[in-house]
């Protein structure tokens, strides 16, 4: 469910990402100059906000929080897991001067071999729905697809798998 505070959020990261890529980010190696700072899928969960950034550096998962929220208790130091209705997920904290704090869990760490944009946000859009509404998956989805695994857990199963494995199941989406 997407409501003002999200749209607000998402526009906000948008903004801070998108000095970010134009101050710090441009001249690296891994910037895919075919990708643009982008919030896609943003919506409340729970009582927070959830959605996936897309940069042309990386793509995440962000999870922010809501109204109602207090994480000034949060260690802004540590790992936390957050159980989604698609499994469980590892975030890391971040915190910028001119962002409150928000939690970011890579989806690609990478996005050099995305061909464009709509490509990506495909791909954003797919995850984010799949997350939260697993049944969404095709059955053929949930077939391991090789034997690498990622530490961070499926972000579409609760299972491990690898970033190609991931890319896989999202392509048997589109199908």
């Amino acid at each position: 469910m997407t409501n003002h505070k999200s749209e607000l959020a998402a526009q906000h990261l948008e903004a801070v990402y998108g000095r970010i890529a134009e101050q710090s980010m441009r001249d690296l190696p891994l910037y895919n100059e075919r990708l643009r700072v982008e919030a896609v899928g943003f919506c409340l969960w729970d009582t927070h906000i959830i959605g996936v950034l897309i940069t042309p550096w990386c793509m995440n998962l962000i999870l922010m929080p809501g109204a109602d929220d207090d994480w000034s208790h949060m260690n802004r130091d540590a790992v936390s897991e957050w159980e989604l209705p698609a499994g469980t997920i590892e975030f890391n904290p971040c915190l910028f001067d001119d962002v409150s704090l928000h939690l970011s869990a890579t989806l690609f760490s990478t996005v050099q071999d995305f061909p464009d944009h709509a490509t990506a946000r495909a791909i954003g859009k797919e995850i984010i729905r799949n997350l939260l509404d697993p049944s969404e998956l095709p059955a053929d989805a949930a077939a391991p697809s090789d034997g690498e695994s990622d530490r961070r857990g499926d972000a579409l199963l609760g299972r491990p798998v690898s970033r190609r494995g991931l890319l896989r199941r999202v392509a048997l989406l589109d199908q």
